[in-house]
């Protein structure tokens, strides 16, 4: 089965290339934010995967016509 992902093949909302909020995995640094993104992000997943059948999903991550 072949479905398409809500946001359709762009990023994640809140997730796009130099967004002002990007990882920060460093946790020496004030700015971490990896464990709270990663959150994020598998809580999207999650949600949208109950949309659609089947045992594996795929993301597309890019916006071709974004710049």
């Amino acid at each position: 089965m072949t479905s398409i992902w809500r946001d359709h093949y762009c990023w994640i909302p809140g997730f796009q290339v130099n967004d002002e909020d990007n990882f920060e995995i460093d946790p020496n640094l004030e700015s971490f934010n990896a464990d709270e993104r990663m959150v994020k992000f598998i809580n999207y997943v999650h949600e949208q995967s109950g949309h659609h059948k089947g045992n594996h999903l795929s993301l597309p991550w890019g916006c071709d016509f974004a710049y």
